[in-house]
């Protein structure tokens, strides 16, 4: 699987790149693809352009409209971070499987903890179209529109 992985960055020591590079690793032994933040964000950028790009390449597809990644693998801390908090909501909102780094590094966790997620998400068919809605829209736009509020108003700048 490929994977996303998130956490805190922002007053972290050393921006938290241990951590990462420690997930990233982790993963990759148990033959996961991992990404991190840290090869993206070049060194100086701002909170919001590092999210900007954070966020880009979360949502970014592959060729014919599937998520470029399979999961988001959190780190400890991940949900007082601003950014990682808002990371997994838009990945959440993008389909993607959002799981604690510690469940996919256990073998028997991502196929019990996707199920218990996909089950809890109500599912509509439309077709050949398979629809899954986790939240109401509205909620999920007012939230990210608050959350990116400050990156937007910096791009018109």
């Amino acid at each position: 699987m490929r994977l996303y992985v998130i956490g805190p960055v922002t007053g972290m020591p050393g921006k938290n790149r241990a951590a990462f590079e420690d997930a990233r690793d982790k993963l990759a032994a148990m033959g996961h693809r991992a990404d991190t933040p840290h090869v993206l964000v070049p060194d100086g950028a701002t909170w919001e352009q590092a999210m900007r790009i954070s966020l880009n390449r979360l949502t970014q597809p592959r060729r014919g409209g599937a998520p470029l990644y399979d999961g988001v693998a959190r780190l400890p801390g991940w949900r007082e971070s601003k950014g990682a908090a808002l990371e997994d909501e838009v990945a959440r909102a993008c389909g993607i499987r959002t799981m604690d780094l510690a469940d996919w590094l256990d073998p028997s966790a991502p196929a019990a903890a996707g199920a218990a997620q996909d089950a809890a998400m109500p599912c509509f068919d439309v077709g050949e179209i398979r629809v899954k809605v986790e939240v109401d829209a509205e909620s999920v736009a007012k939230s990210l529109c608050e959350a990116m509020k400050p990156a937007l108003q910096m791009a018109v700048r």
